[in-house]
């Protein structure tokens, strides 16, 4: 499923369910929520494993841990076979915990978009493939995704600021249900506008 039908499912009454759940829910678009991780897990039992994928790698990242293990902020593990970095360049990679560009290499990537000889190329020539999302990796190698570049915007204070993830964290506060972010320009920058 996606990230907006689990928090859809959260959410809407259910009448005379009859409260059977699959073993196993899985979510590869968008990143759920903690809200609604918890949600869907005391509604229904069953925790979502999240997962990173893209149409020219498949999946990146899952997560195969015991439902104890679970961390709803990530995606989950790389794949067998997937390296993950988060930085500038894979080879200016932050430590852990840091933000940056996520950037992948696998052995089933895509070449490129269209036919040989005229093939645009998805990657460098040493196989890492730079994506449009910002993320960081946990000590133990979990890939947290934090939100994307192209939407990211610089504040009038020369801040970069990621509007997923404030709109995640202002979503942590009992109070709020949903949130959104945009940037509201103001003399050449922006300032964050929050409803």
């Amino acid at each position: 499923g996606t990230a907006l039908m689990a928090d859809l499912l959260v959410r809407a009454p259910l009448g005379e369910w009859p409260g059977r759940t699959p073993g196993i829910c899985h979510i590869s678009s968008g990143h759920v929520a903690e809200a609604v991780y918890r949600g869907f897990l005391e509604r229904f039992g069953v925790p979502i494993r999240q997962s990173y994928g893209r149409t020219e790698c498949s999946f990146i990242t899952s997560d195969p841990a015991p439902v104890a293990e679970i961390r709803p902020e990530t995606v989950g593990f790389p794949s067998p076979g997937v390296e993950i970095r988060c930085g500038e360049t894979p080879e200016a990679a932050v430590p852990p915990g840091q933000p940056g560009r996520v950037w992948i290499r696998c052995p089933w990537r895509s070449e490129g978009y269209g036919y040989p000889p005229n093939m645009q190329a998805l990657s460098r020539e040493d196989g890492w493939s730079g994506t449009e999302d910002v993320g960081t990796l946990t000590p133990e190698g979990r890939l947290i995704l934090l939100g994307r570049l192209d939407d990211c915007f610089k504040t009038s204070g020369g801040y970069l600021v990621s509007p997923a993830q404030v709109a995640n964290a202002l979503r942590t506060h009992p109070g709020v249900l949903d949130s959104v972010v945009v940037p509201v320009p103001r003399r050449g920058a922006a300032v964050i506008g929050v409803l």
